[in-house]
């Protein structure tokens, strides 16, 4: 009996060690730090592109402030998309049909 009781402590203490999940650090957000504008014109029917780097883990904000249409403001909806490059077009993670406004439309 007396062999038995510390092959069951090293195989509980091994047991303990091994089910112990390995948890990753998640990495801290930084503050936001950098606003881009970018102005354009869009044909109907049509898209644009625009590429820009981002330096640090955090969140992504866009909005679309302003929409005018013959110099005219307008209140058109617009497909907003955030994702990452893919040659010359964009592989879209996120996207959101809005209006122009003042508070990010897509995060």
């Amino acid at each position: 009996m007396r062999s038995i009781v510390p092959a069951l402590i090293v195989s509980a203490l091994v047991a303990v060690g091994c089910s112990s999940p390995s948890v990753a650090p998640t990495p801290t957000p930084a503050d936001p730090t950098l606003s881009e504008t970018f102005a354009g014109t869009l044909k109907v029917g049509g898209s644009a592109f625009y590429s820009f780097t981002v330096n640090q883990y955090g969140t992504v904000n866009l909005t679309l402030n302003s929409l005018a249409v013959d110099s005219q403001p307008s209140d058109i909806q617009l497909t907003l998309s955030i994702g990452q490059p893919g040659g010359t077009d964009c592989v879209v993670s996120t996207s959101q049909t809005t209006a122009a406004g003042s508070t990010p439309q897509v995060t």
